[in-house]
């Protein structure tokens, strides 16, 4: 049994630069949400439903892992600790 051909042949050269835009973009939107958790803490803890200290703790964790997802050092670290405080932030 033989792997399917590729949908779009010509598009696989450009296979990592939409991974790296992939992870730029998921590196900001961490970034973005996490600076905004600790610049005010006291009101976005109050729309998520944390104290103002666990917001900022979050904050400071989605602007190290989004850091990490864009410059791709330790990525998977980086996701790991991103998604950790989106997913309690979601909880």
């Amino acid at each position: 049994m033989s792997a399917n051909p590729p949908v779009v042949p010509w598009l696989l050269p450009y296979g990592d630069v939409a991974l790296l835009l992939m992870r730029l973009l998921v590196g900001a939107i961490f970034v973005t949400s996490g600076w905004s958790h600790v610049k005010n803490p006291v009101a976005r803890g109050r729309s998520i439903g944390t104290s103002p200290g666990f917001t900022r703790f979050l904050g400071i964790a989605e602007l190290g892992g989004g850091l990490g997802v864009a410059v791709g050092v330790l990525a998977q670290l980086g996701t790991s600790t991103g998604a950790g405080g989106a997913t309690s932030t979601a909880i």
